[in-house]
C-alpha cells in the first residue's frame, strides 16, 4: 500500500505513553505506575459504561462480555485523574474523552457525555466515587482494589448522583419529575454501581491481545486494489471488530489524514475511502467535522435544476415472478452488506431506496427521524410514480433482515398466512406484518393493543415495521394514511422537506409529522419465545419449518442471548455478530456455483435509486466493504 494512502492510527491511553508522560507510568516498568483506572457497572442492568455515538455515556456493555474477554478493556476503562477535595475526572482509555454531567437549564440537561476536553466543561467534568457509608473511595487503599466495591458517582454539578434509568440510559435526574421539572438523583437503588480497579500492567496485556485486530481496523484507507485482495484474504480491516470497538479511533485517524478533502465536501475522496467513512458512520464519532468550503448548491428548492430534476422520469426496477422487493437505505454498512448476500444467493433482486452517495461525507447527516420517515414516503413516491399493477406484490425490509428463501418461497408463505386471516373474516388478503413482544417506547406501552388483531401471532402482540409484504394498491393505501395524505399532507411537501433538510425555513415551512412522530422500534426478544436450530445448509429453522427470513432487529444485530434458545454454538470470541455468523452458515451451505452465481449478479440484480428516484452509478468499491467470497 502506498504510503499517501494510509491512515496513520490513532493512539488510546493504555498505550499512548504520551498522555501518561507527567506520571510514572511507562509501558516498560507498569508496576510503577501511581494512576488509576477503574470500570464502572450499574447493579441495575449489571452493564458497565462506555461511550457510544456522539459522545453520549451509556451502561451498555454487558459484564459476560468482560468475563468472556470478547470487548477490548480499554472500551470500558476510565483513567482517574485527581482534582481537589477528592473530586476525580475521568477520561476514557480508548478515546481520551472526559465525563460530564450537562448540567441545566441546557436542551440536553442531565445528559451523561464524553467529551474531547474537559477545560471547557471545568467542574461539569469533576465526580466523586462514594461508599454507601458516605466516605469518599480512596483509590490509594490497597484493600478495595482487588475486588468489586459498591459505590455511587456523585458529579459536582447539583450534587447529583449518576442514575440508571432504563434501556441501558444514565442520567443525571431522579427517576420522576417534581412539578415537571426533572431534579438532581439522589441516592437511589438505582444509583448503585459496582467500581472494579484495573493496573496499567493488565490494560497493557490487554491491548496486546487487540493490537492486531486494531491495526487491521486503520488499513486499508483507500486503495481499492488492496481491499479488494484484504476481503479476498478474510477481510480484517472491514470486520465487526472495526465497527464494534474502534470505530472512533479509526474515523479520526481517517479526519487526520484527509481533512483537506473533507473541507471540501470529501467529493474528491477516492469512492473506498468515502464507502468506509459512510460504513463506520464515522460523523457520528469524530469530534467536529472540518468546516466545509462547499460553492453554492444549484439543487436548491425552486431552482430551475431542482424542478428539472424533479420531472425527471423515475427509474423503475422490473417486478421478477410479479413481486419486488424494497427496502430503504441511504448508505453502506455491514448489516446492508449482509442483507445483499443473503439475497443474492437465494435469487432475489432488491431495490434500494434513498442511495445517497454525497450525503456520505458532508457533516450534517439528516436526523434519524427522517430515515424513520424515509421509509413511509420514498416507497410510497416509487410505487405511485412506477405505476405498478396493484395486485402485484411488494415485500419491504429494513437493512437487517437475512433472507432464507426466494420469490417462490416468499410467494408461498405470503399466500398461506393471506388464505388463514383473509379467509376467517371473508375479507381481500391483507397486508403482512412481522410481529414483536415489546412495544417501544416502553413509556407508551399502555397506549398500545393488549392482544394482536390476529390471536395467531401468540405472544407477539405489536406490529414491526422491519418487514412487510402485501399487494402493491393495498401497501399505497397504507402509505398514503401513514404520510398523513389523507389527513390533508402534501406529497411535494414531504418530498421537499426529505429533499432539502437543512435549507428551509421550517418555522415558515413546518417539518411534516411524518418526520418527527416516530420512533425505532426496540425488539429484544425477536427470537425469545421460539428454539431455532441451524440445518446443514445454514438456515435457521424451527422444528420443520424455515422461517423465510430473519429480523435482527435491535441489539439481536450484535448481542448472543441465552434466552433466544439458538441451539447451534456461537462463538462470542469470534468477534463477529449474529448476524455474520448466521450469513456465514448460509454462505458455506451454498454450493460453489451458487455463491459465484451471487458474486457476479451483484451489480445487475441489485438497483440503487437515488432520492429522486434516479438509479444511482455503478457503486463499485461497495462490493469491496461486503463479506461476498470471491469468485
Amino acid at each position: 500500500m502506498r504510503a499517501d494512502l494510509t491512515c496513520a492510527p490513532v493512539l488510546y491511553a493504555s498505550d499512548d505513553v504520551a498522555r501518561l508522560r507527567d506520571s510514572s507510568c511507562t509501558a516498560a516498568h507498569p508496576e510503577a505506575c501511581t494512576e488509576h483506572f477503574v470500570l464502572l457497572r450499574f447493579d441495575a442492568n449489571d452493564k458497565y459504561l462506555a461511550p457510544r455515538e456522539k459522545g453520549v455515556v451509556y451502561a451498555a456493555v454487558r459484564r459476560r462480555f468482560r468475563i468472556e474477554g470478547t470487548v477490548p478493556l480499554a472500551r470500558l476503562a476510565w483513567r482517574v485523574v485527581p482534582q481537589k477535595n477528592g473530586w476525580v475526572q475521568l477520561q476514557h482509555v480508548l478515546t481520551g474523552r472526559f465525563l460530564r454531567l450537562v448540567p441545566p437549564p441546557s436542551d440536553d440537561a442531565w445528559v451523561v457525555r464524553a467529551e474531547v476536553s474537559s477545560l471547557t466543561y471545568d467542574k461539569e467534568t469533576w465526580f466523586k466515587f462514594e461508599l454507601p457509608d458516605g466516605n469518599v473511595f480512596d483509590l490509594g487503599d490497597a484493600r478495595v482494589a482487588k475486588s468489586p466495591t459498591a459505590a455511587y458517582l456523585k458529579a459536582h454539578v447539583r450534587g447529583a448522583y449518576i442514575n440508571y434509568r432504563m434501556e441501558d440510559i444514565i442520567r443525571g435526574h431522579g427517576n420522576s419529575p417534581l412539578a415537571g421539572k426533572w431534579h438532581a438523583a439522589a441516592k437511589l437503588d438505582s444509583t448503585k454501581l459496582s467500581l472494579e480497579t484495573v493496573p496499567l500492567a493488565a490494560l497493557l496485556a490487554d491491548g496486546r491481545k487487540w493490537a492486531a485486530r486494531r491495526a487491521a481496523c486503520f488499513a486499508p484507507c483507500s486503495d481499492p486494489e488492496d481491499a479488494a485482495r484484504l476481503v479476498r484474504q478474510g477481510g480484517a480491516g472491514w470486520s465487526e471488530v472495526c465497527w464494534k470497538h474502534f470505530a472512533e479511533p479509526t474515523c479520526n485517524a481517517i479526519l487526520s489524514a484527509h481533512e483537506g478533502e473533507l473541507r471540501r465536501g470529501g467529493r474528491s475522496m477516492s469512492p473506498l475511502l468515502r464507502v468506509r467513512w459512510a460504513r463506520l458512520d464515522c460523523e457520528k464519532y469524530v469530534h467536529q467535522m472540518p468546516v466545509q468550503t462547499l460553492p453554492s448548491d444549484p439543487w436548491l428548492p425552486g431552482s430551475a435544476e431542482a424542478k428539472a430534476r424533479d420531472a425527471l422520469a423515475p427509474h423503475c426496477a422490473p417486478l421478477v415472478q410479479n413481486t419486488l422487493v424494497l427496502l430503504v437505505s441511504d448508505r453502506p454498512n455491514q448489516f446492508l452488506c449482509h442483507y445483499l448476500e443473503s439475497a443474492l444467493l437465494h435469487g432475489l433482486q432488491p431495490t434500494v431506496l434513498g442511495w445517497d452517495a454525497p450525503s456520505w461525507t458532508v457533516g450534517h447527516k439528516k436526523p434519524w427521524t427522517y430515515h424513520l420517515g424515509a421509509k413511509l414516503v420514498l416507497p410510497l413516491e416509487y410505487l405511485r410514480r412506477c405505476q405498478y399493477p396493484d395486485d402485484a406484490l411488494v415485500l419491504f425490509t429494513d437493512h437487517d433482515v437475512i433472507f432464507q428463501g426466494g420469490y417462490a418461497e416468499f410467494r408461498h408463505a405470503y399466500a398461506k398466512v393471506a388464505a388463514q386471516a383473509g379467509g376467517a373474516r371473508g375479507r381481500a388478503p391483507p397486508l403482512v406484518f412481522s410481529a414483536e413482544a415489546d412495544s417501544y417506547p416502553l413509556e407508551l406501552k399502555e397506549l398500545y393493543p393488549q392482544r394482536p388483531t390476529d390471536r395467531t401471532s401468540g405472544p407477539h402482540e405489536h406490529l414491526n415495521s422491519g418487514m412487510w409484504m402485501g399487494h402493491i394498491g393495498d401497501a399505497k393505501q397504507l402509505l398514503e394514511s401513514m404520510t398523513g395524505l389523507r389527513r390533508g399532507e402534501k406529497i411535494e411537501t414531504l418530498l421537499r422537506h426529505y429533499h432539502f433538510w437543512g435549507s428551509l425555513d421550517t418555522n415558515a415551512d413546518p417539518i411534516p409529522a411524518a418526520y418527527t412522530e416516530n420512533d425505532q422500534t426496540n425488539d429484544r426478544d425477536r427470537l425469545g419465545v421460539q428454539k431455532f436450530t441451524l440445518g446443514t445448509d445454514g438456515r435457521l429453522r424451527r422444528g420443520a419449518q424455515i422461517p423465510v427470513a430473519m429480523h435482527y432487529n435491535g441489539p439481536a444485530k450484535v448481542v448472543f442471548e441465552a434466552a433466544w434458545g439458538l441451539e447451534q454454538q456461537w462463538d462470542p470470541h469470534s468477534g463477529k455478530t449474529p448476524v455474520l455468523l448466521h450469513l456465514e452458515g448460509l454462505r458455506n451451505g451454498m454450493p460453489p456455483e451458487v455463491r459465484a452465481a451471487a458474486v457476479a449478479a451483484f451489480e445487475r440484480n441489485v438497483t440503487f435509486i437515488d432520492p429522486w428516484l434516479q438509479r444511482a452509478p455503478s457503486i463499485g468499491p461497495l462490493r469491496f466493504s461486503c463479506d461476498v467470497p470471491a469468485a
